[in-house]
């Protein structure tokens, strides 16, 4: 077939465990994969946390207690098989290019060579399964609960072509009429996204996050002549205790040493300067470590308790649905309309002693619909998982990445190599969001000029409003306060769709639509710095 999909399903067996299903995938003479995995093990994890502590304490202005990480990394790091709860301690949030000659264990996606035509693939959650394409041009399938029967399950998409992006479309458009997806042309696109944003992150992260800093900031960049067009308010602005290690959300109040007139007072001041729209973070779960019993006297029922004593939102459909529309009627009549929500990955682990496709599917579509009925738009984070993803019915923006690391040569030339390959299959079903970047960053030129022909929003994270680069801020801002825009998210170029620009001598080229013409970013991304000469012509 050109197009279809493959479900299962088992009768009368007296109790299977589905997590040890492995269906073999007979999929012809393939030449090349480019697949998409999970394994969070793709990254030299040790080498990535040192980075995290080193680069985002300088951009806060505080003196690293580690020493500079390398410059150098092998990827992909490791792609070897680890078991299910070794995947899950790792957080499994966050999808990982990468070009072989098999799947890895945990892909998601695959777009395969074969002789003189492709295929494209999406291992996808069932109404009681995940699945996974796995080492050995296999699937494997799991749930997490063990069934007597178990009904009929979609588990694979595919699509064939003698065009590698004709087959990539085919699998998504079974996925939309089987509604195993839902198509990023068919929702409405977000209006933060016309304008240049800021984001409070690597600016302030939590320790300085503050309504005074927040406008400190804010109002001299505009002083300077730099129109910021939406403000995200992220982690760091809650009353939290902390329990077991775990951050645990008190009250939805902010804090009143940051915010000592509410949320209202900072948005108000926000939108005296002409900031039009204001966002603000939280957790799928309410908070990192879910919520504790003051939250619940306050704020009313829709949580079930944890075996380490806090709570989150209920995986039942009405019970959730009740407890996210009140949360986002709380923050939109405080002033935000829009939400970035973090951690979605984490339904797969505190609801497994439920099913978890169904579980997280509850809660997604709770918050879908709440979203959609109070008009917030939900920009998605730690989400990466298709058991998130696949239930995007309203929202359409998602992080593309793992985050951003200021001033970081090699994450540099990393992050734009997951985006790039990540777009290729995410740019269907969301925009893809390249994640904020700090102007004076001595990498901002890739960063930019990737983030222009993404198709997503595009936002920095300045601390020191002195340093913003306004001149080249100013090149993609237009006067009305509207930034540049290319029609659709760009994708890699044919030439590379299965070579490596990091590990070869190729140019990293991704390519967008813009009214009549084509959009082209190319940056050497190349792991030794080799020198690269290359004659490129765009065929699509």
């Amino acid at each position: 077939d050109y197009e279809g999909l493959l479900s299962v399903s088992l009768k009368n067996l007296e109790n299977i465990d589905i997590d040890n299903i492995i269906i073999s995938l007979d999929l012809g003479d393939v030449k090349n994969v480019l697949g998409l995995t999970l394994n969070p093990m793709t990254i030299d994890q040790e080498l990535y946390g040192r980075a995290f502590r080193y680069y985002d304490l300088l951009a806060i202005d505080r003196s690293p207690d580690v020493s500079p990480p390398s410059d150098d990394m092998i990827y992909p790091y490791k792609l070897d098989e680890i078991d299910y709860e070794e995947f899950l301690r790792r957080t499994p949030c966050w999808s990982y290019p990468y070009i072989s000659n098999d799947f890895a264990p945990y892909t998601i996606f695959a777009l395969l060579r074969l002789e003189g035509s492709y295929l494209s693939l999406a291992a996808v959650p069932g109404i009681e399964t995940i699945s996974y394409l796995w080492r050995g041009f296999s699937l494997k399938i799991l749930c997490g609960k063990v069934f007597k029967d178990l009904g009929e399950n979609i588990v694979l998409l595919y699509g064939y072509s003698e065009d590698p992006y004709e087959a990539v479309e085919k699998m998504f458009d079974i996925g939309f009429e089987k509604r195993v997806f839902y198509s990023r042309s068919s929702k409405k696109k977000p209006d933060f996204m016309r304008y240049l944003g800021w984001c409070s992150w690597n600016a302030l992260q939590t320790e300085d996050l503050s309504h005074e800093n927040i406008i400190k900031i804010l109002r001299r960049i505009y002083e300077r002549g730099l129109k910021i067009g939406f403000v995200i308010i992220d982690d760091g602005w809650q009353k939290e205790i902390v329990r077991n290690n775990m951050r645990i959300l008190k009250d939805l109040s902010p804090d009143e040493r940051k915010f000592p007139n509410d949320f209202e007072a900072v948005i108000k001041d926000l939108k005296s300067l002409g900031v039009r729209h204001v966002g603000l973070w939280h957790t799928i779960n309410i908070h990192w470590g879910g919520v504790d019993e003051d939250f619940l006297r306050r704020f009313g029922g829709g949580f079930i308790k944890t075996l380490k004593g806090s709570y989150v939102p209920d995986p039942d459909y009405s019970e959730a649905y009740d407890l996210y529309k009140r949360l986002f009627k709380i923050f939109r009549d405080k002033g935000f309309d829009l939400l970035k929500i973090d951690n979605q990955w984490i339904v797969a682990e505190i609801y497994r002693d439920y099913c978890v496709s169904k579980a997280s599917r509850n809660i997604q579509y709770a918050i879908q619909n709440a979203s959609e009925i109070l008009s917030i738009d939900i920009l998605n984070c730690m989400s990466m998982t298709p058991e998130n993803y696949t239930n995007y019915f309203n929202s359409n923006v998602m992080r593309n990445s793992i985050d951003y690391i200021p001033f970081w040569r090699l994450g540099a030339k990393l992050h734009l190599l997951y985006n790039v390959y990540n777009s290729l299959f995410f740019s269907k079903i969301v925009y893809p969001d390249y994640d904020m970047f700090i102007s004076y960053d001595p990498y901002v030129i890739p960063h930019l000029i990737t983030r222009l022909v993404s198709g997503g929003p595009i936002y920095i994270t300045d601390r020191d409003p002195e340093k913003t680069n306004i001149e080249l801020l100013r090149r993609i801002v237009l006067s009305d306060g509207e930034i540049i825009r290319v029609d659709e998210p760009g994708l890699p170029t044919r030439d590379i769709l299965f070579k490596d620009p990091y590990n070869n001598n190729v140019l990293l080229k991704i390519v967008a639509p813009i009214k009549w013409a084509w959009a082209v970013a190319i940056v050497n991304i190349n792991r030794r710095g080799d020198m690269i000469r290359e004659f490129f012509s765009i065929d699509l």
